[in-house]
C-alpha cells in the first residue's frame, strides 16, 4: 500500500520514498558527499580563515538571569 503525502514533492510530482539508496539507508542526501567531491571542493579554496566553533561549557559560563548550567557525567 502506498501512502501519498500532499505536497511531499510538489516540484517534481514524484514520491520521495523509497530511498534511491536502499531501504536500510540512514544517510539520505549525505550519500552524495563522496571523497572525490570533498577533494574537488577543497581544490576551489584559495584562501580562508579557520574558526574554532567548539566551546568549553562549565558552571562559570554566563547565562541569562534565572537560568543555570549544570552537567552530570
Amino acid at each position: 500500500m502506498t501512502h501519498r503525502v500532499e505536497g511531499a514533492n510538489a516540484s517534481t510530482g514524484k514520491d520521495w520514498w523509497p530511498s534511491p539508496f536502499g531501504e536500510e539507508d540512514q544517510l539520505g542526501m549525505l550519500n552524495h558527499i563522496t571523497e572525490e567531491r570533498r577533494r574537488a571542493a577543497l581544490a576551489t579554496v584559495r584562501e580562508g580563515r579557520l574558526y574554532d566553533l567548539g566551546r568549553v561549557l562549565d558552571e562559570q559560563v554566563p547565562v541569562f538571569p534565572g537560568r543555570h548550567f549544570r552537567q552530570r557525567l
